[in-house]
């Protein structure tokens, strides 16, 4: 039930924006633009979206650790301290690669403030598991994509699209639980807590490269034409990994009250995501093709012809979204940065050099390879950590 309810919150404003919103943003601006906002989109992405939903996850995890030592604090401290990080990274980077425009840079930074408190607010109907309230917040925040697209035709601002549904959304999630009232004083699980959230940051900063980078260093090196065209290919795909992701949030809430799992039970978790994945793969081509068609007609054709590796790369990345939350929760925390920081440099060395052998559809390859990879890795860390830690128990058993 939780993980159908999330799924159908969470596809309410992706297919609006996917399917709808965005689209007509591309018609109305170009493909040139359309590049930029998609480039901007992406940075914001990859910096707001992951260190909000990284202080979501820590919180999430050590919430148990708190309510037990009866106190608050430390996650408004660290809140702040990621606004300013979030505010100097967006601030020079669209500076220096994309728009020196002042109202472009504002309105930019003040999108992605609220992408990165929303998702960290949202933890609060996650801690208790309360996925009704979740959907609600889905509806108003796909409400207010539509109304900034409105707003846009008036204020020739892209960015309020993002500003009116993210605001929206923290609004209706502070009315029902205020957590910026709660205290800026430190506690004795801050060390813990703020070590957690570097660790996270960092190697989540790393995967959600992989998802976002080829389209935030395609516009500096190609234009945002070559953008628009590689985005309309994988967008069908994306929207499919953005609905399934949310089983992840599920996934990592439930397994938050657990201690251990199996390896054989997650063996059988596996080989049934696998099965459905193969279905899903076709399904998506064939629904995809019918989409992209019809959402960017003046692009697509050259769109088709990296479709099917886009459409592969996206059944990867719903894999990897079920994988993630055991890895997370079951073993070492500094595995997360190992395993980012291998599949990092086989990113680049895959997609820069099979890009300058076969062009976009060689760099669509590069990504591919890559993401196959950090699957495999994490897989073989689960197995690796888990089956160590059940010998171990099995020899005290015997010991004793």
């Amino acid at each position: 039930g939780d993980v159908v309810l999330n799924i159908i919150a969470s596809a309410i404003p992706q297919v609006l924006l996917q399917l709808l919103v965005l689209p007509l943003l591309a018609k109305d601006v170009g493909a040139e633009e359309y590049g930029l906002i998609v480039s901007i989109v992406s940075l914001t992405s990859l910096v707001s979206f992951v260190l909000g939903n990284v202080l979501n996850n820590v919180r999430l995890l050590y919430q148990q650790d708190y309510a037990d030592m009866k106190k608050e604090g430390d996650f408004n401290r660290i809140l702040f301290f990621l606004i300013l990080l979030n505010t100097v990274i967006l601030t020079l980077v669209i500076f220096f690669f994309y728009s020196r425009a002042f109202l472009t840079i504002v309105f930019s930074l003040l999108a992605s403030l609220l992408i990165l408190c929303r998702n960290y607010f949202l933890v609060w109907f996650r801690i208790n598991l309360n996925y009704k309230l979740i959907a609600i917040d889905s509806c108003l925040l796909g409400a207010g994509f539509l109304a900034g697209y409105c707003l846009w035709k008036i204020t020739g601002q892209w960015q309020i699209v993002y500003i009116l549904g993210n605001g929206l959304s923290c609004c209706f999630i502070l009315l029902k639980r205020n957590l910026l009232k709660e205290p800026f004083s430190k506690t004795l699980l801050f060390k813990k807590t703020a070590k957690a959230t570097g660790i996270l940051s960092i190697a989540s900063f790393l995967e959600n490269t992989f998802n976002y980078i080829d389209k935030i260093i395609l516009f500096p090196m190609l234009g945002g034409s070559l953008v628009s065209v590689y985005y309309s290919a994988s967008a069908v795909g994306k929207l499919a990994t953005t609905v399934f992701s949310p089983v992840s949030s599920v996934v990592l809430s439930h397994l938050s009250k657990k201690k251990t799992i199996g390896v054989a039970v997650f063996t059988k978790i596996i080989v049934f995501i696998f099965a459905v994945s193969c279905f899903a793969y076709f399904a998506t081509y064939f629904v995809g093709r019918l989409f992209l068609f019809y959402l960017y007609p003046e692009w697509a054709n050259e769109s088709m012809v990296i479709f099917p590796i886009a459409v592969g790369i996206a059944i990867l990345m719903i894999i990897d979204s079920m994988v993630y939350p055991f890895v997370v929760k079951f073993c070492n925390l500094i595995n997360q940065i190992t395993i980012n920081a291998i599949c990092l440099l086989v990113y680049l060395l895959f997609c820069f050099g099979l890009y300058k052998m076969n062009g976009i559809k060689g760099f669509t390859w590069g990504v591919f390879i890559t993401r196959a990879v950090r699957l495999v890795y994490m897989l073989f860390v689960f197995y690796f950590e888990n089956r160590r830690h059940e010998k171990y128990n099995e020899d005290r058993v015997l010991e004793n």
